[in-house]
């Protein structure tokens, strides 16, 4: 179900795109030339279609956002796999917790015993 959902919302995307592009045909298709200055040298870029330079800085908006996104999601698998751990250690503490009170109550009950069979000897 969500696939389809996504299959739709990407060809509405699409469909959306080509009308835009199609409306503004006259800008879309003519050629437009760049002049870099370096202080040093001059660059002149032969002329392109400004769709293509709209496609250029959209792909490369793209794949920052790619970047992005995959970096905050390795730091947030990097948190869990944290959080996961220490609640591991936080288990294993307390199980050890439980296991000294059951040894202290063990030696509290052998004093006690070793006091009474003290004191009934006197």
């Amino acid at each position: 179900m969500l696939n389809k959902i996504k299959n739709f919302l990407i060809i509405l995307c699409v469909l959306f795109l080509t009308v835009v592009v199609y409306q503004n045909k006259s800008y879309f298709f003519s050629k437009t030339s760049f002049t870099i200055n370096l202080f040093l040298k001059k660059f002149d870029t032969p002329d392109i279609y400004n769709i293509v330079i709209c496609f250029f800085f959209g792909a490369i908006c793209f794949i920052i956002f790619l970047v992005m996104h995959t970096l905050a999601w390795y730091k947030e698998k990097q948190y869990v796999k944290l959080l996961s751990s220490i609640e591991g250690r936080l288990e294993e503490v307390s199980k050890e917790k439980e296991e000294i009170q059951e040894k202290t109550k063990k030696l509290e009950e052998e004093l006690l015993t070793y006091k009474n069979s003290d004191t009934k000897k006197e």
